[in-house]
């Protein structure tokens, strides 16, 4: 019986093949191999590829339910780890996501302990070597939107490069288990190792607005008509159009 039969053990009675699990299947290529494993699915009938790992512990203690893993050796060119491309090649009104990231807690269990996480993606650019070049660019997370010329706008609700959702339905008073916000950023360096800011807005001249609020009227963090008799307590530093200005922080004015 060969090791290919063994792995691979077809039930004649159902579409379904089973997998040995005392056998492994690996794919060791040397030279110049355009494909290890290579599919094309022309029929739009279900997906082309599934892998589910279910009740998943590592004996090594590096927890990897699936790996990717490569090296790159080319001296330029762009270069992609994973690589996911999908068109919308229909009119639709739907939702289309090249890669989606869920990170499920199941009802009944408890989440605890110092440094504890439950996060949809993380992403890291930890440069280890020299970085030598004005254009240079390292960074954790790059997001665009870009059109086609071709690409006719008549109404959108917004088009943007990030969007930074809440949907918290329980939370209650603010403050009350701890801090909750839509976005968290953070600068964990040791002492001596500045960040020049911790926004930085580049618009080419084209930004029409700085900040629009919407439904803010009601909260406390946003009053249009301060108490102007109150005094200034301190200031936030900006750099706006090449010059160091200040926006000034009031103390005493009066909130309802």
């Amino acid at each position: 019986m060969s090791w290919l039969y063994r792995l691979f053990k077809r039930n004649d009675t159902e579409t379904t093949v089973t997998v040995d699990p005392t056998v492994s299947l690996q794919f060791n290529a040397t030279g110049n191999t355009l494909q290890q494993i290579y599919m094309n699915k022309l029929a739009a009938t279900g997906p082309s590829l599934r892998v589910h790992n279910h009740l998943y512990t590592s004996e090594d203690g590096a927890i990897v339910s699936n790996e990717f893993k490569g090296e790159f050796l080319a001296s330029a060119g762009t270069m992609d780890g994973v690589f996911s491309e999908f068109k919308l090649n229909l009119s639709s009104s739907g939702v289309m996501r090249a890669v989606f990231g869920a990170a499920y807690q199941k009802a009944g269990t408890t989440l605890s302990g110092s440094n504890s996480m439950l996060a949809g993606g993380v992403f890291v650019a930890l440069p280890q070597g020299t970085l030598n070049g004005a254009g240079v660019d390292i960074v954790g997370v790059y997001g665009e939107v870009n059109t086609d010329a071709g690409c006719t706008i008549t109404a959108v609700n917004h088009m943007c490069a990030v969007w930074a959702a809440s949907r918290i339905v329980n939370w209650g008073a603010p403050g009350g288990a701890g801090q909750s916000e839509c976005l968290l950023l953070t600068h964990g360096s040791t002492a001596g190792n500045w960040l020049n800011q911790a926004i930085y807005v580049y618009g080419s001249d084209h930004i029409y607005y700085f900040l629009t609020t919407v439904s803010c009227a009601g909260m406390t963090a946003i009053r249009s008509t301060p108490n102007q008799t109150a005094t200034c307590d301190g200031y936030l530093r900006v750099y706006v159009g090449g010059k160091e200005l200040y926006i000034p922080l009031y103390n005493g004015c009066t909130i309802t």
